[in-house]
C-alpha cells in the first residue's frame, strides 16, 4: 500500500498506527492467530502486522466459530504484534453495536501498548458503555492477567 493511499484512507476516518515503521519493514502476511487456555477457559486472538476491517472481521467470525463449539469464560484481545493499523472507525462503531460473541462472558480485555490501538479500544469501550461491563483496555499481558485474577495463563494454539 502506498504512502497515498494511507493518507486517503486516513481522511476517511481510518486509524493509521505505523509505530516507527517504514512501509517496508511491515511484514507480509499479517493476521491473526487464536489460541485458549483450556484450564482456565481464556480465549486469546492476537492480531499481527497490518490490520484491516477485513482481517478484525475474519477474526471476530473465527472467534465466533471457536466459542460455539469450546466457549470461554474471559477473552483478550492482544494488539502487541500489531505493526499498522487501518480499522475505520464505521466498522468499530458497527461492533460495538452487535452483540458480543458470548454474551455470559466474564471479562474481555484489550492488550493494546500503542497509544493508537489503544485510543481505537477507548473509543469502542465508550461506544458500549452502558450496555456492558465486561470490557477493559490495558497495556500489557501482565495487566490483563491482573485484571482476570487467575494467574499466569498458558496458551496453547487453536486453528483459527
Amino acid at each position: 500500500m502506498s504512502v497515498m493511499a494511507i493518507l486517503r484512507q486516513s481522511r476517511r476516518g481510518t486509524l493509521v498506527c505505523k509505530q516507527g515503521f517504514e512501509l517496508s519493514d511491515i511484514p507480509v502476511g499479517s493476521g491473526f492467530s487464536i489460541d485458549f487456555d483450556s484450564r482456565h477457559r481464556v480465549l486469546r486472538v492476537s492480531p499481527f502486522g497490518i490490520i484491516t476491517d477485513e482481517i478484525m472481521s475474519n477474526a471476530d467470525a473465527a472467534v465466533r466459530r471457536f466459542l460455539a463449539q469450546e466457549g470461554a469464560q474471559f477473552g483478550i484481545f492482544d494488539y502487541s504484534a500489531v505493526t499498522q493499523l487501518l480499522v475505520s472507525s464505521e466498522y468499530v462503531r458497527d461492533v460495538a453495536q452487535n452483540k458480543p460473541a458470548v454474551p455470559s462472558m466474564k471479562l474481555r480485555v484489550a492488550i493494546a501498548p500503542q497509544p493508537m490501538i489503544y485510543g481505537m479500544n477507548r473509543m469502542y469501550s465508550s461506544l458500549i458503555d452502558g450496555k456492558r461491563s465486561d470490557f477493559q483496555v490495558v497495556h500489557t499481558m501482565s495487566e490483563a492477567e491482573a485484571l482476570i485474577g487467575l494467574g499466569t495463563l498458558t496458551f496453547s494454539p487453536t486453528s483459527p
